[in-house]
This record gives C-alpha cells, sequence and structure tokens, in this order.
C-alpha cells in the first residue's frame, strides 16, 4: 500500500514539474519555438478577431433567436 502510495505521488511530481511551464516561445517539450516578434503579433492578431468574429455571429444569432425571425 506504501509502495503504491509513493509511487503514485512520485509520477505526479514528475508530471507536474515542467521547467518550461509558463514560458513563451518555448514548446512543452523545451524546444525553441522559431517565430519572430512580428509574427507573434500577426498571429495573436488573427486569433483575437477570428475569437471575435465567432462573439458577434454568436451574439447575432441569439438576436434572432430572440426577435423571432426565420430565416
Amino acid at each position: 500500500m506504501k509502495i503504491r502510495l509513493l509511487s503514485l505521488f512520485l509520477i505526479l511530481f514528475i508530471a507536474a514539474c515542467n521547467p518550461y511551464k509558463g514560458f513563451k516561445g518555448v514548446s512543452k517539450k523545451g524546444m525553441k519555438t522559431s517565430t519572430t516578434p512580428s509574427q507573434e503579433l500577426r498571429d495573436d492578431y488573427k486569433s483575437s478577431s477570428k475569437k471575435m468574429n465567432r462573439r458577434y455571429k454568436r451574439e447575432m444569432k441569439r438576436n434572432k433567436k430572440r426577435l423571432g425571425h426565420s430565416e
């Protein structure tokens, strides 16, 4: 019982300790992602615009439902 508990704790400890966790520009495996700051800006802008577009479409769908339009 103690060995099982100890081994489980050890596995969880190893899985939780990622030295690269929280660092930008480093992948989970520890390899540097080679993107320039301008590329990061482009990617951030693209993802945020996609998110805003989805949010807008959802809002319009809700309004359509609420007002009773059917197309």
